[in-house]
């Protein structure tokens, strides 16, 4: 099986899983995607351009010291 076509779904732990949400509807302006119906984690999905998704779950501190999550736009 080959993931050459296959939608990438970038997943980030934060500390404070309201404070994220805000930060990604209000500042980025992600939707909650209706697939976060009962996510056993207590994560949630949220959907991005051409099908690409975002899932963030509340977790210790993130320690990446690399780019975890890019968005390729005009500006």
């Amino acid at each position: 099986m080959s993931l050459a076509n296959a939608i990438v779904t970038a997943t980030l732990t934060v500390t404070d899983l309201e404070k994220a949400k805000a930060f990604y509807t209000e500042k980025l302006g992600l939707t909650q995607s209706s697939d976060t119906v009962e996510d056993p984690m207590g994560g949630m999905l949220f959907d991005a351009g051409g099908g690409t998704q975002l899932y963030i779950y509340q977790g210790g501190a993130p320690k990446a010291t690399n780019t975890v999550a890019g968005f390729k736009v005009d500006d």
